[in-house]
Formats: structure tokens, sequence, C-alpha cells
């Protein structure tokens, strides 16, 4: 009882939908909705591994300046809602594009972290350049809003190049390159500037 007076409980949960709509035989309409919620160590919020309720990156997220200490072994409930909507249509038998939508909402419980609001965008281009090749582009933008502050408020501008070759019946061979421009607001009126370049190579068989 004093432990979860004080502490609070560690149950957590994660609630979602997803729904895929026909339109007709050439397009088709996404969308999701989720809420999660779960109690964590501040310090693993700030560093959070895929699938955990997570800032939006170590790299975007203001330097911490704790007034107490002992502060960074606070517990503390981070919950989180979250929506998309998308939209894929197919141009011809070589061809389709699609694009998504999507916003999400974090918040902390106590006043530990920092509340924040995102939103994205993205968008594909997909072409079937032979059998056995094919070609795709993207371009995705993610606006970072922290509640109360705009330390930190960030735009990130990221497009991406891919091939895909079929080398065999069973293994394919995909490759993609990009880049990701951030801008993150520093206090002082301005913003500074990062740009971060990612490349990735698989073969499935």
């Amino acid at each position: 009882s004093q432990y979860s007076t004080n502490l609070g409980t560690d149950a957590a949960f994660r609630i979602g939908s997803d729904a895929v709509y026909a339109v007709d035989g050439r397009t088709s309409i996404t969308g999701g909705v989720a809420l999660q919620t779960a109690r964590n160590a501040f310090q693993n919020s700030l560093l959070a591994n895929a699938g955990d309720l997570a800032l939006p990156g170590a790299e975007l997220e203001p330097d911490v300046n704790f007034v107490d200490p002992t502060v960074a072994g606070t517990r503390t409930r981070t919950s989180s809602i979250n929506g998309s909507l998308g939209v894929n249509h197919t141009l011809n038998e070589v061809s389709s594009i699609g694009g998504q939508i999507g916003s999400n909402y974090t918040f902390f419980d106590n006043g530990v972290g920092f509340d924040f609001k995102s939103y994205s965008a993205s968008g594909y281009y997909a072409h079937r350049v032979s059998p056995r090749t094919s070609l795709n582009a993207g371009l995705a933008g993610t606006r970072v809003d922290y509640l109360g502050r705009s330390v930190g408020d960030t735009k990130i501008l990221s497009p991406n190049i891919g091939a895909t070759q079929q080398l065999t019946e069973t293994m394919v061979l995909t490759a993609n390159i990009g880049a990701s421009f951030v801008s993150t607001e520093n206090g002082l009126g301005s913003s500074t500037s990062q740009t971060y370049l990612s490349g990735s190579v698989s073969l499935c068989d």
C-alpha cells in the first residue's frame, strides 16, 4: 500500500484498432488509432527502445537541466495517443502511389518529462521496371511540438529512394538510401540544423 501510494503501480496496457477499406480494385484506405500507457523510470523514457513509449528520439530531445538530481530515478507514467490515416492507389500494372498522415500526443504524470505532440505526413511512389526489378521513392515530414515551451520544437524532412531485385525464385535483394534534415528550436529565437544520412541493404532467401 505504501509502495503504491508513493510510487504508483506498474500497470501497463495498450489498446488499438486498425482498418483497411477497399474503395475499388485500385484504391484502398487505411486507418488506425491506439492508446497506450506504462510506468517507467524517467531515464528509461529518454533512452527507450523500439516498442517503448519514447520521446521523438534522443537527438531531438533538448538537454534536461534537473533542479533535483534525484529526479533521474523518478518513476512516472507515460501515456500516448496516436492515430493515422492513409491511402494507396494503383496507377497501372507497374506503378502505384500512396500517402499517410498521422498525429501523436505523449504526456507524463507528475510534471516529469516534457509533454509533446507530433504530426507527420508521408508519400511514396513505386514502379516495377521489370518482372524482377522495382524502384521506389518516398518523402516524409514530421513536426514535434513541446507543450508550454519552444525549446526542442523540431521539424524533420526525410527523402529516400530504394530498389528491390529478385535474384532467384526465393532470393530478394533490397537496398535503400535516404537522408533526414532536422531543424530544432534552441530557445534563443533561432534554430539549429543537422543532416543525417542512412542506408540499408538486405538479402532475403
